[in-house]
């Protein structure tokens, strides 16, 4: 094996071996060395060995007519005739819509567009906006005429033919002569057209219908080229032809090396190697004899040899890994390419097959060198020849393979987006073609199905949505099944499958099925199919298999498994003739599956083993990829594991690592935060300087976690998978070092990230009304609004019938009933004539696709609107929202201290720390306040422990008097003693008032401060002493108390009866209670009550309203909080569409239902509750509940509130006296004895 200079590459990359056409046309040509090759005819003596086997018919494209689209009904309605109709209906809807204003002036910012469909599918966007009804006329119409070449193509394919072996007799004079289509002859008229000899007899094979032709050129090629009885009956005339030509005659090098190439599609279909070696040495002898030719004659065959002989050297290559031979394809490849590319008079369609090939070489040399100047190369030339179309040709997909390697090195998301794209519609055609040809295999849309899956596999590691997996998985199935059962490349797919397999394992963890079955399956493809096509630019299928049964092993604590599968990796170590950057992949599986022995058997032996083979791992992966970031990352916690257990006397190392990985900008951010963690506890474990420093960078790469580029359940799943208490340890610093300014700017730094990146997106509405960045900046963040929970779907007919009785008034209904008729008919023939059986497989594939292309593209668009809000926000840093402390809110808190202080509690680990914020003389005096007896350690244990005993009761498993005994009072004395006590000494110290804004943090989230007590007869408790409001943040109670006062304007929404949920009987009592207030006001209170409270009413209205009433069943969502949501009478009016709404003029809101406050378990810090939703959407005062609460209780709750706010009349109501509201409210419901269970989850937030 030579010596090869290798690096990034990835798995899979067989699928490159399937771009092959024979459609060309002789064309100029440039000098070419001549390689080494055997010299005269003897190749081709042997040539009929290849045609004449048997051939089972069984095997070509089966004739199917019955039920496809293309058939037409005894009445004559024909697929063609009814879309001329749907063309005429679409115009008609067209022109109707193109009158309505509020649609055909609709704009879109043109940063919305994928950057990879902008240019080809929307020419005409050149501004930052552009009207979407523009590029709707053009793309419906491109679509229904993609539709009828679709008929026509199936029509032609569905055409009976003769299916049965040609005749493999050497031709005579006296033999038969077939006549061949017109289209056929005229494309072996071209081929042949610079012969001297006559191609008359060139007779192939009428097993493709002319009409296939004139439909789709590239459709007809591929059929030829993947059909073993196309090929050898193409060999066989090719080569009789050959034989009647002397061997000096001028357009001998080129149908020899046409000859050559259609063995080596043969190759690719039957794999037979015989096939390869005869193919190469063909082409070969085609590549010398070209240099012997005059220059005219050399010029006109010169691209189709070179490219012919380099497919065959590719396909060498691939199955031997000598680089040197595609580093002399690619040097002749390129000088033929830049001779003939802008020479006149050459073909189009030669220059496309050779661009095609010197794209593939390109390709393949940087899988096996890690040439990342190749890579991009080759995607310049497959994208100069695909970027208008994403189909199923082999180019494609190859473009968006080497878009996935692409992505690997450098991690950029725009490459995976390009990479999906290409999958996904690589994928397409399989379904529309999938009534017609009904083929079992099918190498071209394995490639782009297998594609697809690499690619969701990749996304799952940004996203952590376990259905990337799931799809990753089933579309990975799918390609195996569309591969013949002998075809090499099913081993590398198996173990792609298997490693997607392991994937959605480890994000289980539990269960051992996904497991099982990767061992299960890629055992099996291991015992059957031989690893050797590509196996130098793939981390080789044993290597997989070694590390997967190690990791059965661990779980069965087996170490025999663990020992064999040890064994497994080091001999597929030393066997594999591949690239560093593989090697590296090998040597990580060798490094886990090492210290798996470690962890089982304590050997140090073996660790020390595991730490060097992590270090190969690290040194060989490709300088600046993501995953040599992670294979750093892997290495320091082994260092540091290594310092922990006392084998080493420092951890400089391991700091180091952290360090490297933490503050670059080269690989994920959930990598980098990872990093910063552990340099903050290496250095804390080591007593080393720099863990302050370690947690302000972990702040700063907090907030990338929640990147507008990711949708909101992908922020949020990456953040709740952060569980550091980053902002309290930082904040543990600041205080220790005497500045407790930065402690409060490290806790308001790290938590309400998402609620943060919601407000930026109204940093345009602050622009004045003449910049024009303001109308792309609006545009920009109602698209952010619109889809950053991703797509919502009604589940049912009944759900959609009924959402549409209360639907927002819809523009479109103004279009002509005839129209809509006539499209529901049309329609409907359209399925009759396609048969309903396949009509409804169909459906079921094009849902999944339209699903599938949905995500991508929202993805894509994501990424793009993104990158350009960053850059308008950039310019725009003065003007932005931000919850970071400053100390221009300083002076904004004067005014709200004076009412009362601000109480911040952080805990963390065996410590506890209160923050108190108060006025001193003019100014503000940020005082730290030590609690000693508690800690955070003690904080979890409660908030777990109330959290178990609610749950508890809620089911009825206990009763009410030993939830409080041996729950409720047992956390309320704890607070008492170890934070209200010392706060309420401080308070009397600094001459406090009663009003108190609580700031907690983490796990005190969960804890009813404010109702702290000794729990002792009578004794008075903080429900007595102190006015409370709870806030999710400093900024957000500055936001809440410069909120101008606004006439009153009460809505009302209230359900006695929710469809599926239990009745509320005191609804009724409450809302009248409400009423009674506005006798001689009534316009000043708007009711919409049980029916008429469904969603759109409720969030069209509540914008309107200065204080919100709202009475109804509620619940937090533990999976996925912004789906919490209050039960209205047709539906879910959810925390996500809460967020969107302008609530600014809100100025008070009553959310009389259960959980309202309860707050996320996973990330406590971000205050993902209803409560909090309306006060960052613009509520200055909410009252919510921690728990559920009695319908009884909450209308006599919501009674009292309103006798005190109303006292003096609704003429003079301030609704800045919500707090003060609930806690008189509070204080009446205990002297009538309630039980502190039913009383204590009613909280007020904000100002």
């Amino acid at each position: 094996m030579p010596n090869q200079n290798h690096s990034e590459s990835k798995e899979n990359h067989g699928d490159s071996a399937g771009v092959r056409s024979d459609e060309v046309a002789p064309g100029p040509t440039s000098d070419t060395a001549d390689p080494p090759v055997p010299d005269g005819l003897s190749m081709l003596e042997n040539i009929l060995q290849f045609i004449s086997p048997p051939i089972d018919t069984t095997t070509s494209m089966e004739e199917s007519t019955e039920g496809t689209p293309s058939d037409t009904t005894t009445s004559g309605i024909s697929p063609e005739s009814e879309l001329a109709k749907l063309t005429t209906l679409f115009n008609k809807m067209i022109d109707i819509t193109s009158n309505m204003p509020q649609i055909a002036n609709q704009e879109v910012p043109t940063a919305t567009l994928p950057r990879d469909l902008s240019k080809a599918n929307h020419p005409i966007t050149t501004g930052s906006t552009y009207k979407p009804m523009d590029t709707a006329r053009e793309s419906i119409r491109g679509l229904l005429d993609m539709t009828g070449n679709t008929f026509r193509l199936i029509d032609a394919i569905s055409k009976p033919q003769p299916t049965g072996p040609p005749n493999t007799s050497p031709s005579t004079s006296n033999s038969p002569t077939i006549t061949p289509h017109s289209a056929i002859r005229t494309a072996f008229s071209s081929l042949f057209k610079d012969t001297s000899a006559d191609t008359g007899n060139l007779q192939p094979p009428p097993l493709v219908p002319e009409e296939i032709f004139s439909t789709s050129l590239e459709a007809a090629t591929r059929v030829y080229q993947t059909n073993e009885i196309v090929l050898r009956t193409s060999i066989q005339k090719m080569y009789e032809h050959l034989r009647t030509v002397p061997e000096n005659d001028s357009s001998y090098p080129f149908i020899q090396s046409v000859l050559g190439l259609s063995l080596l599609h043969l190759y690719e279909v039957t794999w037979d190697d015989d096939a390869l070696d005869a193919g190469c040495e063909g082409t070969s002898l085609a590549l010398q004899k070209l240099s012997q030719l005059p220059d005219i004659q050399k010029v006109q065959s010169g691209p189709t040899v070179v490219r012919c002989w380099a497919y065959g050297q590719r396909l060498i290559v691939q199955k031997d890994g000598d680089v040197d031979k595609l580093e002399a394809a690619l040097a002749i490849l390129r000088k033929t390419w830049n001779i003939y590319k802008n020479l006149p008079g050459v073909p189009s369609r030669v220059m496309e097959f050779l661009r095609i090939e010197l794209g593939m070489c390109l390709a393949d040399h940087y899988r096996c060198t890690g040439n990342l100047n190749n890579l991009n190369d080759a995607i310049d030339h497959l994208l100069a020849l695909t970027e208008d179309k994403v189909t199923s040709n082999p180019a494609t997909v190859a473009l968006g393979l080497a878009y996935y390697d692409r992505f690997l090195h450098l991690g950029v998301l725009d490459d995976l987006d390009r990479a999906l794209h290409r999958g996904q519609g690589s994928c397409f055609v399989d379904i529309a073609l999938s009534p017609s040809i009904d083929s079992l295999y099918n190498a071209d849309d394995a490639a782009g199905e297998h594609l697809f899956s690499q690619g969701l596999a990749e996304r799952f590691k940004m996203t952590m949505d376990i259905e990337d997996l799931d799809n990753a998985v089933k579309h990975c199935n799918k390609a195996i099944q569309l591969l013949h059962p002998s075809h090499p490349l099913r081993l590398p797919y198996t173990a792609s499958l298997a490693t997607i397999l392991y994937a959605r394992h480890d994000a289980r963890a539990t269960g051992s099925e996904d497991l099982q079955r990767a061992l299960e399956i890629i055992r099996s493809a291991l015992a059957t199919i031989p690893d050797n096509l590509g196996r130098h630019s793939r981390v080789p299928a044993d290597a997989i298999t070694g590390f997967l049964t190690v990791i059965e092993g661990e779980e069965r604590k087996d170490t025999s498994a663990i020992d064999a599968g040890i064994s497994q990796i080091q001999k597929s170590r030393k066997s594999f003739s591949g690239p560093p950057h593989l090697e590296s992949r090998i040597e990580n599986y060798l490094s886990k599956a090492i210290l798996c022995c470690f962890h089982l058997l304590r050997n140090k032996e073996d660790f020390e083993l595991a730490i060097h083979h992590a270090q190969l791992a690290f040194s060989k992966a490709p300088d600046d990829s993501p995953y040599r970031f992670q294979c750093g990352l892997d290495l320091g916690r082994l260092l540091f594991e290594k310092y922990e257990s006392g084998q080493s006397t420092h951890c400089d190392d391991a700091v180091a690592q952290f360090f490297s990985v933490a503050v670059s900008s080269s690989t994920w951010p959930s990598i980098r935060l990872k990093a910063a963690i552990e340099w903050t506890n290496a250095a804390e474990a080591s007593h080393a300087d720099g863990a302050r420093d370690a947690l302000a960078t972990a702040l700063d790469i907090l907030p990338t976690l929640a990147s507008l580029s990711n949708r909101m359940p992908a922020q949020y799943r990456l953040l709740s998978s952060q569980k550091s208490s980053i902002p309290n340890r930082a904040a543990i610093y600041a205080l220790d070092s005497g500045d407790v300014v930065e402690a409060i700017s490290c806790l308001e730094k790290g938590r309400n990230i998402i609620w943060a990146q919601a407000l930026q997106l109204r940093a345009g509405h602050m622009l004045p009304a003449g910049d024009e960045r303001r109308h792309e900046l609006k545009l920009l963040s109602e698209h952010f609004s619109r889809v950053r929970h991703g797509p919502t779907q009604l589940g049912s007919k009944e759900e959609i019938e009924d959402f549409m009785k209360h639907a927002p008034p819809n523009p479109l209904t103004g279009i002509q009933a005839s129209v809509a008729r006539d499209f529901t008919d049309v329609m409907k023939k359209l399925v009759e004539l396609g048969g309903e059986s396949h009509a409804a497989n169909n459906f079921g594939a094009l849902k999944d696709f339209k699903d599938e292309y949905r995500n991508i593209y929202m993805d894509s668009s994501l990424h793009s609107s993104a990158e350009r809000w960053t850059v308008l926000c950039t310019e725009l840093q003065d003007r932005q929202e931000t919850l970071a402390f400053s100390d221009a809110q300083k002076e904004d808190l004067i005014p709200i201290l004076i009412k009362g202080p601000i109480v911040i509690v952080s805990a963390y680990a065996l410590r506890c720390d209160a923050i108190i914020i108060s006025t001193k003389g003019d100014g503000i005096d940020f005082h730290h306040l030590p609690l000693p007896y508690l800690s955070g350690d003690e904080i979890q244990a409660w908030a777990e422990t109330l959290r178990l005993g609610m749950h508890d009761y809620e089911c009825g498993e206990i009763p009410l008097d030993e939830f409080e005994s041996e729950y409720l009072n047992l956390i309320l004395r704890g607070l008492w003693m170890g934070l209200a006590l010392p706060l309420l000494s401080y308070f009397k110290q600094i001459e406090g008032g009663k009003r108190v804004w609580w700031y907690p943090t983490g796990p005190l989230m969960f804890l009813p401060i404010h109702a702290a007590s000794s729990c002792e007869g009578d004794e008075p408790g903080l429900l007595d002493l102190l006015v409370s409001s709870y806030i999710p943040s400093i900024h957000s109670l500055i936001r809440a108390s410069k909120a101008p006062p606004l006439p009153l304007k009460v809505l009302a929404v209230g359900l006695p009866n929710t469809p599926g949920h239990t009745p509320l009987k005191y609804v009724d009592k409450e809302i009248k209670a409400l009423k009674k207030h506005f006798r001689e006001n009534p316009d000043s209170l708007t009711t919409l009550i049980g029916e008429e409270a469904n969603i759109y009413p409720v969030i069209s209205k509540l914008p309107e309203h200065s204080c919100v009433h709202l009475s109804c069943h509620a619940y937090q969502d533990e999976e996925y909080p912004f789906n919490s949501a209050l039960f209205l009478h047709n539906g879910k009016l959810k925390l996500s569409s809460l967020m969107s709404l302008d609530l600014s003029r809100v100025q008070f809101a009553f959310l009389s239902a259960c959980l309202t406050s309860a707050g996320d378990t996973s990330l406590p810090d971000e205050c993902i509750h209803l409560a909090a939703g309306m006060q960052f959407g613009g509520v200055g005062s909410v009252i919510g509940t921690m728990w559920s609460v009695m319908d009884r209780v909450a209308a006599t709750a919501a009674s009292k509130v309103y006798g005190h706010l109303f006292r003096n009349g609704i003429g003079n109501v301030n609704m800045a006296e919500g707090a003060e509201a609930l806690h008189e409210a509070i204080i009446e419901m205990r002297q009538k004895k309630l039980p502190l269970t039913y009383i204590v989850p009613f909280i007020h937030l904000g100002f």
